[in-house]
């Protein structure tokens, strides 16, 4: 669905009622374009953003607004938890779930975007200890990267892969050195599977 400020005011009027005993004061409604975050409160502005990056059912749109409206409520009643996702914002997000909803401390990585990802040129390594590794790279230093990356590691295999994914988008585009993530060898097949290309150097 497209999100709109009207939609997500009338839901936080409505939750706010029945999950939060209208207490919330009603906040600035922002919709922003993030690949990290699915949503975002913004104590001193007193603000809920709301991403139109990925393509989200009306439910999931509800399930991130209930999300940020648990963070105001734990910053409105003063409650000091013992993280930002910590035994409160649990405790809080558990009895919600009782109604059907299931709000999580972490965002989902299955998500599609509502626009066009990018492509992202990226090596994919295995250590000699068996572990993946993950990095992107600026094509036009390609070359020079495999030179530098041969003369200061050892891998038992390095794959060169076009991958259309915006998890990955934020990967620093190397020049040289080694920057990235490590991943599971799940992540690793996955990706050499879905990849636009994938060749062994």
């Amino acid at each position: 669905m497209d999100i709109t400020i009207e939609f997500l005011k009338v839901k936080h009027a409505e939750y706010n009622k029945k999950y939060f005993g209208g207490k919330l004061k009603t906040p600035k409604f922002v919709l922003f374009k993030s690949k990290r975050l699915l949503g975002m409160y913004v104590p001193y502005r007193n603000s809920i953003k709301i991403t139109t990056y990925y393509k989200l059912d009306e439910k999931k749109y509800c399930t991130t607004l209930l999300h940020e409206m648990i963070h105001q409520y734990i910053h409105e009643s003063k409650i000091k938890d013992t993280s930002p996702h910590g035994k409160y914002f649990k405790a809080y997000a558990a009895d919600i779930n009782r109604d059907g909803w299931n709000i999580t401390p972490r965002e989902p990585n299955n998500l599609l975007p509502s626009i066009e990802p990018k492509e992202n040129d990226v090596f994919l390594f295995t250590t000699d200890t068996n572990r993946h590794f993950i990095m992107s790279y600026n094509a036009k230093y390609k070359n020079t990267l495999i030179k530098w990356l041969r003369t200061h590691y050892k891998f038992t295999s390095v794959i060169s892969a076009r991958i259309l994914n915006p998890k990955y988008d934020t990967l620093p585009k190397c020049r040289t050195n080694l920057r990235g993530w490590y991943i599971s060898a799940e992540e690793y097949e996955t990706l050499i599977k879905s990849a636009q290309y994938s060749v062994a150097i």
